[in-house]
Order: C-alpha cells, then structure tokens, then sequence
C-alpha cells in the first residue's frame, strides 16, 4: 500500500490541507511551525496507534476526520475485499474517524460507509523515525533498547539455529564463586543486609552474553564515540528493522503478503523528521538515496538481510521526509510537498504529485532542480539569468542594508532566460513568490503580462552598469573594477574582433575598429565597446562580486534597485 491523497479536519493546526504524494519518495518543505512534523506524527497516529489525543484536536467539540486515498499494490488486492474506489480498482478511500477525545479511531469505506477493521488498514506499517531518538542509547545488543532489539534478536536467531546451549556461552561455576565474594563483601552493608540485596545472575543468560558485543569501527573505537552522523546513519536503517522485528513477532502472516510465485512481501511507509540533523551534504544525498534502493527492492545486500533474517522477499515502500535542508532534495519537482501560508495566513499545501507541465516545459524544469532547490525553503525567489549578477545581487542588497538570508530571499541563477518564465510558473504552483530580472535582449510581448517579470533597461545586464556609470559621469569607477580584478589592470588589451562584434551587438555609432586597445586611453566614446567587451569576456559570480563591491550605492542601476525592494516587499507580506 501506498500513500495517495490524504485530507485532514480538525487535526492541530493542518485543518482544511490536502496532500498528495509520489508514490516512492515525498519532501515535506517549508518554514517551521507550519505543521510538516505534525503531519508525520498524524500518520503515525493512524497506523500505529489507537486514538488521537486530547491536543490532537483543533476543536474538541468536532470529531478529527481525515480522507485517505491508499493505493494496493498487486499483491495486496483483495485485502479489503470488495471495497474499492469505483474510479480505480487499485485504489481505495478510507474516512478515519474519531468523534472524541474518549473515544477510538475507526475506519470507513468512504463509499459505502462499511466498517473497515483497523487490523486490514494497519498492514500498512508506518515507521516515524524522530530526529531527537539517541543513537548512544540503542546501537547496542541489548533488547529492551530500540534498534538493540533488532541487533539482539539476530544474536539469538544464530543462538538458535545452532544449537547453543546456555554452558557454551557461560561457566556457571566461575559465576558462582565470583558472587559470593561480592555478596559477602555487600551483606556486611547495613542496606543490603537489611532489605536482603544481593548480586544474582542474569535469568536471560542469552540476553546477558549480547550485552557484551558492541559494535566498533574498524579503528577500534566504539560507535558510542564516533560521530553522531555515522550514529545516526546507523539507526535510521536499524530502525526499520526494528520496525520489521515488531511487525512479524507481534501480527506473523497478517502483515505478509505473497504474490503468485510464493514470495513474501510487507507494506511500510517510512517517516523521517529532519534525517539530515549531523549529516554533510554529500552524505544526506547519499542517505536518501539509499533508502530509495531499499524501498524499491534495488539494494541486493539489504534484501538478502530481510531474506536471512525475516523471510521476506520484498518491501511495497514509500518514504516521506521532513526537511529543512535543500541538500537532501533529489532533482524531481513532483516530490515536494510545500507548506506555506496563504494570502490569508490559512497553512496551504501545495503537492507537486499534482502538478503537470507539458512535456518540454517538464523537461527543461527537472534539469534546473538541482540548481534551484534552495528556492523551495524561501519567502520570496529573485531569478537571474547569468553568474555575473548572481555574485552581485547579495552584495547589492547588502549597500541597501538588507540582508537577503534575515527576509528569506533566495536568488537562484536560471542558467539563461529562457529557464526563466518555466521557472516562474513551476514556483507559482507551490505557492513561491518570484521576482525576475532578464535581459532587454530577450524581451518578448508574450512575457509581457507575467507578474514582477522585468527587463533591464539597456540591452543586458552588463550594459546596464555600463551605461549608468557613463551617465553620472563616473567612468573611474569602470576602470577601478578592472584593476581590482584582472591581473593586468588597465593594461589588458581587448582585441579589434571582440570590439567590433560588441559594437554590432549592441548598435553602438561607430566605425570598424582596426586595432587592439587597453583601458589606459581616455576616448569615452571607444571606452564604452570596450568595458562592455571585457564584462562579457569575464562573466562570472566573481565579477558580480568585484562589480558590486566597488560601486557606490548611487551608481547601483534603479533596476536593479527596484528588484531588491520589491523582493523584500513581497517577502515581507508572506
């Protein structure tokens, strides 16, 4: 089973939201206290437990009532019988119901309002995997602590199957002579003698020999020292083991499902809060990764672990994860789930399960995802077109006094204009404001009525400075850019081919150039060719950097100037 549509009322703060999900893997986005980790803990509600507490409902005088929309894999059809979506026969939609804080939850076919049993909706086993478990406290053999359950269990499943026997493990008669020097020592300490304390073996012999494996790198050092990234690394995937261990030794064959060549299958969801809390970038990537392989059956060594040890061929997965980090994204927009507020302060969900752009348009976007991820945790997105203002705009706002990171601003490169109205449209449907900034050069009437879309008012951005700095008569400033970063200063030398295209592109008035020239001439009028020729002959977020560190605020461009406020205007009213 997997997650398809979940509808919520009067669930904490996420009453009246709509969720849709991918069938593999779901990012919960957004800001905090929007309700991303309450979801979670909904659906561990649903599947795990029995009834939704008092702080659970946003109105206690209203039942809590979500809709779910499951959808069964093969194997799984006939779990609820005949009761199905009449739309879809994989699908099914299930009211879960609670009328009060004393009552419990029960389930419905949402069609026919038939009593669905909690046991049949619960084969679908959830996994909530909490950012604030304590990797110290479980990595170990013992098995009455978390994961250690799951370790402890494959100690006694070889104990087992090989046969050991409790004298193998333990010389009962060495035991016995090192308790009674300690007794005789404790009985002469008035508490023990008095309430008759003594040392006892441990009555779980097999329990007690686990405690004494731990688990170390290959240095020697104790995972218990190691850092809370490998620790952590460690518990998310032990967790779902664990998980596994409970499901099997608590409902058996009820939780198992067989396809028609006889192979056992078990339904989870797994749900992480914040996974990447100690994790490196690189290494929160790879983790999502990786437990996509195991979710889809793809990772050979995790399988033959729930083959060896479960008897299970396969999972029917899904991952949902609350994050705060755009590392951990993968590069498909249909896998985000943003949360934000809307124009009313209500908390909207936007699922990108739900949203579809024709095919060309869909391509070009999930190339640019790696590129833009950061845009989905922001208030407001100023897009650009090339490096050079990439680098510049920060610094820009910075000489505004305004603080780009304190407004929840991004600015995100778009790897050329054309990536820029596909870009807007996609943020427009997760509900994320956009201010664009492209060049004159590629204006088009068509993009003429997309909201704060704006154009420079030379022909690209290069010209823009070129052009403000010649009109307030401050053609220094030009040169002191040159000389703070290129290493021949005013001596670089621009060719008569690069001048002679720059004056064509940008219909300047003036005669073939038929030689080279440096900046050290004074002739404003070969100057300007030139300044535009070496801005796109160094194009980079470094000379974005350069640029802006160097112009005074009242040689910014008033374009540019206006893009800053009104990203900071709109990020304001979010």
């Amino acid at each position: 089973m997997r997650l398809n549509t979940v509808r919520i009322k009067n669930y904490r703060n996420l009453d009246g939201i709509e969720v849709s999900f991918d069938p593999v893997v779901n990012f919960l986005v957004g800001e905090t206290n929007l309700g991303k980790s309450n979801f979670l803990e909904l659906l561990n509600v649903i599947f795990s437990k029995t009834s939704f507490s008092e702080t659970d409902f946003n109105n206690y005088k209203e039942p809590i009532e979500i809709f779910l929309s499951l959808t069964l894999d093969d194997v799984e059809i006939g779990l609820f019988e005949d009761l199905f979506d009449p739309q879809e026969s994989k699908n099914i939609n299930i009211i879960v119901r609670q009328e009060t804080i004393d009552d419990a939850i029960r389930f419905f076919h949402q069609e026919s309002g038939t009593n669905i049993p909690p046991s049949s909706v619960k084969c679908l086993n959830y996994i909530y995997y909490d950012s604030l478990r304590n990797p110290a406290g479980e990595l170990t053999f013992d098995k009455r602590k978390g994961v250690g359950r799951f370790l402890n269990h494959m100690f006694n499943r070889f104990v087992e199957k090989e046969g050991i026997e409790e004298i193998d493990l333990i010389d009962r008669a060495r035991l016995e002579k090192i308790l009674r020097f300690i007794n005789e020592n404790l009985s002469r300490i008035k508490a023990f003698r008095d309430y008759s304390l003594s040392a006892n073996l441990e009555n779980d012999i097999h329990n007690l020999v686990a405690r004494i494996i731990t688990l170390k790198d290959e240095n020697d050092l104790d995972l218990h020292n190691s850092g809370y990234g490998v620790q952590f690394l460690s518990l998310i995937c032990l967790a779902i083991l664990e998980k596994l261990l409970t499901i099997t030794t608590y409902r058996g064959e009820k939780a198992v499902f067989h396809d028609n060549d006889g192979k056992r299958h078990i339904s989870l969801v797994l749900g992480l809060d914040e996974p990447e809390i100690h994790l490196h970038p690189y290494m929160q990537r790879s983790l999502i990764k990786y437990l996509m392989k195991i979710i889809t059956n793809q990772d050979v060594d995790f399988k033959q672990v729930l083959s060896d040890i479960f008897s299970i061929d396969g999972l029917l997965g899904q991952i949902i994860i609350c994050t705060h980090s755009p590392n951990i994204l993968l590069s498909d927009y249909r896998q985000i789930i943003r949360f934000h507020r809307d124009s009313e302060g209500k908390i909207t969900v936007k699922s990108g399960a739900k949203i579809r752009f024709e095919e060309g348009v869909e391509k070009l976007l999930l190339k640019n995802m790696p590129y833009v991820s950061e845009a989905f945790f922001s208030k407001c997105v100023i897009l650009v077109e090339g490096d050079t203002e990439l680098g510049a705009f920060p610094v820009f706002a910075q000489m505004f006094n305004v603080d780009f990171d304190d407004h929840g601003i991004s600015i995100i490169q778009a790897a050329g204009a054309n990536s820029i109205p596909p870009l807007m449209k996609m943020f427009k449907q997760f509900g994320l404001n956009t201010i664009s900034l492209m060049d004159r050069d590629k204006y088009d009437p068509k993009l003429g009525n997309i909201e704060n879309l704006s154009f420079t008012d030379k022909l690209d951005f290069e010209e823009e400075i070129v052009s403000f700095c010649f009109e307030k008569k401050n053609v220094a400033i030009l040169k002191e850019i040159i000389r703070n970063y290129d290493t021949k200063g005013l001596g670089r030398r621009i060719s008569k081919e690069k001048l002679n295209k720059i004056i064509k592109k940008y219909n300047i008035s003036l005669e073939d150039i038929k030689e080279d020239y440096d900046f050290t001439i004074d002739d404003p009028n070969l100057l300007y060719p030139m300044f535009l020729a070496w801005l796109d002959i160094n194009k980079s977020i470094l000379l974005g950097i350069t640029i802006a560190e160097n112009l005074p605020k009242e040689l910014i461009p008033p374009k540019f100037k206006k893009v800053i406020e009104t990203a900071v205007e709109v990020a304001k009213n979010v």
